[in-house]
């Protein structure tokens, strides 16, 4: 009997490590699921908020088309827009959209008098 107690003193701290190391090991693969799911949610916030700006931007663009000028504040927000979709990965045509719509007038055109002849 005393040579099993001796061996199982022995053998206890292994036998203890060994489950504490598994139980780490369980809470560590845990972590590093709920890390690739956290990750997973936030690209797609990050895609969706892409797309957002980049609808936003051509909205602004096919109304200044339309209208032929773009006002100065608007101009400062569709910067900060620009920025925001090139810091998340974006350029594709927008680039030129940028590039086209600094091109107008901040200012609309003047409207020509009308005279009447009266």
């Amino acid at each position: 009997m005393n040579e099993f107690m001796q061996a199982f003193w022995q053998a206890a701290p292994t036998f203890i490590f060994g489950i504490v190391a598994y139980v780490i090991k369980k809470k560590l693969d845990g972590i590093e699921k709920k890390n690739e799911n956290r990750e997973k949610f936030t690209n797609a916030i990050a895609y969706g908020s892409l797309v957002g700006l980049r609808q936003q931007i051509y909205n602004v663009y096919k109304e200044t088309q339309a209208k032929g000028y773009i006002l100065p504040e608007q101009y400062d927000i569709l910067c900060d827009m620009f920025e925001a979709y090139t810091q998340l990965g974006g350029n594709h045509g927008v680039s030129k959209m940028m590039d086209e719509i600094k091109l107008y007038p901040s200012m609309p055109p003047a409207e020509e008098p009308i005279y009447s002849d009266e």
